[in-house]
């Protein structure tokens, strides 16, 4: 519970369902950058190097980031239904998919973090990533709620 409760992607937990999805998904993003890139270690997220470090010889901890990272998948998939609703993305989006590409962005900027140190070339890619996967702030605003 203390490291969700200070991981910088906490901000989603606690989604106003009358507020903007899209553009809180790309601020949670460049704080991650922020965050990443200001760690001097190139640390970078504590179950990220857990998972990539896992072998599998010990079931209850790799269950454990399975799981995290499950949940974690799930609340992208849970506000990407919300962003449908609000009209900032279509609503036959595969929700499921959409999750896990952010989710695996989410990942490999955690990983590209320890090689690239600039926040704004960081950011570059994570803003070309979601503006691909059309969850950029720019593309909420420019598309009419579906009804």
């Amino acid at each position: 519970e203390l490291y969700k409760s200070e991981a910088p992607d906490r901000a989603l937990d606690a989604v106003d369902v009358n507020a903007p999805v899209l553009p809180l998904l790309n601020s949670m993003f460049k704080e991650v950058c922020r965050i990443l890139c200001e760690d001097g270690d190139a640390r970078g997220c504590m179950t990220v190097n857990c998972l990539a470090e896992s072998s599998g010889s010990n079931p209850e901890i790799d269950g454990l980031l399975v799981s995290l990272t499950e949940a974690s998948i799930d609340r992208f998939a849970s506000l990407l239904r919300v962003a449908a609703k609000r009209g900032e993305i279509p609503r036959k989006t595969n929700f499921r998919k959409k999750a896990l590409a952010v989710q695996t962005l989410l990942t490999g900027i955690n990983l590209m973090s320890k090689v690239v140190r600039d926040e704004k070339e960081l950011m570059s890619v994570v803003s070309q990533t979601l503006s691909g996967l059309g969850l950029s702030a720019a593309n909420a605003r420019s598309r009419p709620p579906t009804p």
